[in-house]
């Protein structure tokens, strides 16, 4: 489909293509049409085109700088998003630009400007290219990133790197603007997580900016789905996100007044104009890329599930921390589903954030419409990475529940929360050890490598072994040099190298009396060769004559917050019955908040630390107590600790609706310097408040309330949340 514009439109296309710097729907290429619609990759290198992919995602720049994207396979998951376009005109011209604004002054990237011709640096999938402006230096660097929602490489980070090399500061701003297609449908619908759909232009300003966005080409049953991301906590963020229509973006190279219907739709990321100093440089960055989404579409009704799939380790914890989980939900009957409920059923190691609930009212359902819902959630810190998977049940009256089970992968913790320096070789346990190097393949010709003989020799404890590899070949004519890794599942191995892991001593598990414990040997020859064997030991029972384990917390707290980090720090050792030490004792922690009735986790199988910081999910007790329980070699030891004190919560709550009881979305509500936003349904939730008496107020541009502000709000431990809804004027 080609872009249609209005006579003036028309005329300001002429002026700018007489000028040689219009952006609208330049082709410069007729594509080539294939029985789907779209160019091969290959034929674009012909034409002046970089192409820059992977198995999922596909950019094409243009010799300018300008680029459109699109899909190779897209989200593996599912068929139906193979070779689809992204934005608009991919895999030939596209209408998305960035605009320069330097001083007052707007400039597209690229076209004359460029300095340095647009070209991959394949090793790190990136392809960069620069323009001038006067004395200022923008280089666009486009690379295929893991946008941290489905652990593959499907998003296009796009970035912007300015330098003054000026002798004078100038003010300097950046747009980025996306012209939006999904497929064949280049009039694609927006969702926000936490709004909902978007089909009219909506602006959000700073702290309202979401998270992250889609785009779809169906809302119902999408066959192709994008999201797009704004990285808030980077250190560069954006000022101003735009959804809205691609003309009116298109037209107006900055500010844009229209507030109408979306149609051909688009998108536009701002930083407003800041000063840069001689010599400095600022970086802006947005993402866009495929969106790994989750569909249940065979009943009646239709959950899809969206939200991150990992999360990122940084030195002050997870982020984001917490995160979002949406569930957009269609009734596709003909018909109205009474009392539809929408429930998200969590592992351990995940809890609902303060104000969260797990089971969600949804109400009646209309046929053909839609819903959408959110939890938050957080995430405790864990030792070793983890993929744990959670599930969203929806069901209402009469009507068969719809089912999605989705993953998210924790990885683990880089801050100081395990650690406090205590020496852990007592504790560390080892599955795997040696080396596995990442080989260059050598083009000479070679004999392959070949592990001839391993000798396995018991050691004086049952179950030990000394395994050593004394016959192997590798061509050393040719440069070859052997290296190499051992690994097992049912054993660990001391923490020596001899001969460079040539020989290695190895442990059974207690409890695999009768089995054939296997061990995995990889050789490596260092020209771009492996190969493996596989070794198999008599494994050994459990322990006799037990050893002696001993656990004992270290530090004691009188009392902790909730979402507050709470120090658990404890010793522990496990000796066998000859007094030497045994590494690998496992630790797992639970919390009672009543009399010890019932313990909940809070991390379990705890290898090689001697502590954990629990951040307190949202709790009250004043008989709360840590239970510590330590295995090793068929041996378990618990310790409880002292009664301490939790101290809940505090939060103010509520709906901001219009006359007619319908939400309002995007309401700023705040409290003295901090402030939120209204979700989909109106709601609002600001938490982690202290006692005391407080005044809360909501604005929204456009809309007159019977009442903007609440006063003389007490709250305290024991009245820790009120509810203060606001009700739009008729």
């Amino acid at each position: 489909m080609k872009k249609k514009y209005s006579l003036l439109s028309l005329l300001v296309i002429l002026v700018f293509l007489i000028c040689n710097t219009c952006v609208f729907a330049e082709n410069a290429i007729e594509q080539s049409e294939s029985s789907n619609g779209i160019t091969s990759s290959n034929n674009l290198s012909s034409v002046g085109y970089i192409t820059l992919e992977n198995e999922y995602i596909n950019v094409a720049i243009r010799p300018n700088g300008r680029f459109t994207i699109g899909t190779n396979e897209g989200n593996p998951e599912i068929a139906t998003d193979n070779r689809k376009k992204l934005l608009y005109g991919w895999p030939g011209g596209g209408t998305s630009y960035t605009t320069v604004r330097i001083d007052g002054i707007d400039y597209y990237y690229g076209g004359e400007n460029i300095s340095t011709p647009p070209h991959n640096i394949d090793e790190e999938y990136r392809n960069s290219s620069a323009a001038k402006y006067g004395n200022v230096y923008v280089r666009q660097d486009i690379s295929l990133v893991d946008g941290g929602f489905s652990g593959m490489m499907d998003t296009v980070e796009i970035k912007y790197i300015v330098t003054n090399n000026d002798t004078i500061p100038h003010y300097v701003g950046i747009r980025i603007m996306l012209d939006t297609m999904l497929g064949s449908n280049d009039y694609a619908p927006f969702r926000v997580p936490g709004i909902g759909d978007i089909e009219t232009t909506t602006t959000f300003l700073g702290d309202e900016i979401p998270d992250y966005w889609q785009a779809m080409d169906s809302l119902v049953k999408p066959t192709v789905v994008s999201q797009g991301t704004n990285i808030k906590y980077q250190q560069n963020p954006p000022d101003k996100f735009v959804l809205g229509n691609w003309l009116t973006l298109a037209e107006n190279m900055w500010n844009s007044n229209y507030t109408g219907y979306n149609g051909d739709s688009a998108i536009a990321t701002y930083w407003e104009p800041k000063q840069l100093a001689p010599g400095e440089s600022t970086e802006y960055i947005t993402y866009y890329g495929i969106s790994k989404i989750t569909i249940a579409g065979d009943k009646p009704l239709v959950v899809i599930v969206s939200g991150n799939t990992s999360l990122s380790a940084t030195e002050t914890g997870y982020v984001p921390n917490p995160f979002t989980i949406t569930s957009y939900i269609t009734n596709n009957t003909n018909d109205t589903i009474k009392n539809v409920m929408a429930k998200i059923i969590l592992p351990d190691g995940i809890v609902p954030y303060t104000g969260t609930d797990t089971d969600i009212v949804i109400g009646d359902m209309t046929a053909r419409s839609h819903k959408q819902v959110s939890w938050q959630l957080f995430a405790g810190q864990i030792p070793e990475q983890k993929t744990l998977e959670y599930k969203v049940v929806v069901w209402g009256d009469d009507t068969e529940p719809t089912e999605v089970t989705r993953q998210i992968t924790i990885p683990a913790s880089i801050s100081d929360i395990f650690d406090d320096g205590t020496d852990k070789e007592k504790y560390r346990i080892l599955r795997e050890i040696g080396n596995d190097f990442e080989q260059d393949i050598t083009s000479r010709i070679h004999r392959k490598p070949e592990i001839k003989n391993v000798r396995i020799t018991p050691g004086d404890q049952e179950g030990v072994y000394e395994l050593y590899v004394d016959e192997y070949f590798v061509d050393t004519s040719k440069g070859a040099s052997p290296f190499f890794y051992w690994a097992s599942t049912k054993g660990y191995f001391e923490d020596k190298k001899i001969d460079n892991y040539r020989k290695v001593i190895f442990h059974c598990d207690e409890g695999t009396s009768g089995q054939k414990v296997s061990i995995l040997l990889k050789m490596g020859d260092g020209l771009g060769n492996v190969v493996y064997k596989k070794l198999y030991v008599d494994g050994i029972g459990t322990t006799s004559s037990a050893g002696t384990l001993e656990a004992k917390f270290t530090n004691l707290v009188a009392s902790v917050k909730s979402w507050d980090t709470m120090r658990i720090r404890y010793n522990i050792s496990y000796t066998d019955s000859e007094g030497r030490p045994v590494p690998g004792t496992k630790v797992s922690l639970y919390y009672s908040l009543d009399n010890q009735a019932e313990w909940k986790p809070i991390a379990r199988d705890l290898v090689g630390v001697n502590g954990y910081n629990w951040i307190v999910p949202d709790l009250s007790s004043s008989n709360a107590r840590i239970k510590l329980v330590a295995t090793n070699d068929g041996v378990i030891k618990e310790v409880i600790s002292q009664p301490f004190t939790i101290m809940p919560d505090i939060y103010i709550k509520g709906k901001v609706v219009d006359h007619n009881g319908n939400p309002i979305v995007n309401a700023k509500v705040i409290i003295g310097d901090r402030y939120t936003y209204t979700d989909v349904n109106g709601c609002y939730i600001i938490n982690r408040l202290s006692p005391g008496v407080y005044s809360l107020r909501v604005e929204k541009e456009g809309v007159e309330f019977e009442k903007t502000q609440y006063d003389n709000i007490v709250l305290s431990y024991l009245n820790r949340n009120t509810t203060k809804n606001f009700y739009g004027k008729r």
